[in-house]
């Protein structure tokens, strides 16, 4: 029998009251799931959730089930907000569907590594859930240098390739570069700009963002990776959330990206970026757009986008000379490791 009462759902959010988390809890806790779920009398499907810490011991969880009899393609999502008490996170709320389906209770737990829950509008509609947590394993996540690459980040040396060679505001140990975390109200340090520019190129760079359950929007473990100075790749904690043009992997206010399929923080992440940069005359009149092509994560999130105007805040968005790239510090310990270029002109 289908799911065919999901289409109702649409958004619903329900408070639950708060208590203390710890940060390793949620590390557990927070990310991608899947299993299946399955209808009293037989019918079922596959289920999804992405679960996102949002500090105080609060979570949220964006579900999706995929309906597995009728209906194989239609898709049945809504979201809906659980607390931790003592050794689970639970989730729990009533659902009204109108006089002909009614009311349906919705209960469900996080506990020991399992996801499971029930359903029922105690007259026709009965079911369960059962869902793991699931860490991705992304091909490009740890792929080494084409030959010909020149690594500007691996894991041995430091920022011998990189202006400044020498800062507090960056920390470099065991091949992973670290952005130093400020405190609210101060400035964060500066960025960091390869030596080598270049005008056409490949290029893999590998980030990890940190935890910031309590942080919202922007203030969520930001960075960017900046081409030429002038057009930026977002870095971002967007997991879990819709895209958009501030989200991780878009073109900084220009254009978001195809899918969000940014993993949860402390998830290595992958960036393969084909770029070519736009010409100008001595003017600075354009000549001939650049072009730009993005896998995030092995997905493929911008194909051959035009480049003419540098992106919002770009350091270098007035200069029309060749550069290569910036690594944005906004002050919340971003990490970035296995950055490497070939240069195709």
């Amino acid at each position: 029998m289908p799911l065919r009462f999901f289409p109702w759902i649409g958004a619903l959010l329900v408070i639950l009251p708060t208590v203390t988390l710890q940060a390793e809890e949620m590390d557990v806790i927070q990310g991608y799931w899947e299993g299946e779920w399955m209808l009293e009398g037989g019918g079922g499907g596959k289920q999804t959730a992405n679960v996102v810490a949002l500090g105080g011991g609060e979570y949220s969880a964006a579900f999706t089930a995929y309906d597995g009899s009728e209906l194989q393609n239609e898709t049945f999502k809504f979201s809906i907000r659980g607390t931790l008490e003592q050794e689970k996170v639970s989730f729990a709320t009533q659902i009204p569907l109108g006089e002909k389906l009614g009311t349906f209770d919705w209960n469900a737990e996080i506990r020991d590594g399992k996801f499971t829950g029930s359903y029922t509008n105690k007259k026709n509609y009965t079911g369960t859930f059962a869902l793991k947590r699931v860490v991705k394993k992304l091909e490009r996540v740890g792929a080494k240098p084409l030959p010909g690459a020149l690594v500007l980040l691996g894991d041995e040396g430091g920022l011998e390739a990189w202006r400044p060679a020498s800062t507090t505001a960056w920390q470099f140990k065991d091949g992973i570069l670290t952005t130093v975390a400020v405190k609210d109200g101060q400035k964060p340090g500066e960025h960091l700009a390869s030596k080598e520019a270049f005008e056409q190129a490949e290029i893999h760079l590998e980030f990890r963002t940190p935890l910031l359950p309590e942080a919202r929007e922007a203030e969520r473990a930001q960075s960017g990776v900046f081409l030429q100075g002038r057009y930026e790749i977002q870095i971002l904690d967007s997991f879990g959330e819709d895209a958009g043009v501030e989200i991780a992997g878009s073109l900084f206010g220009r254009r978001a990206p195809e899918k969000n399929v940014t993993l949860p923080p402390g998830e290595w992440q992958a960036f393969d970026i084909s770029f070519t940069a736009p010409k100008f005359d001595a003017s600075g009149e354009l000549k001939s757009a650049g072009e730009i092509t993005v896998r995030h994560n092995d997905v493929l999130i911008h194909e051959r986008v035009p480049l003419e105007k540098p992106t919002s805040g770009a350091p270098l968005r007035k200069s029309m000379e060749a550069a290569g790239l910036i690594l944005e510090n906004a002050g919340q310990a971003v990490e970035f490791r296995n950055v490497w270029v070939v240069k195709l002109n």
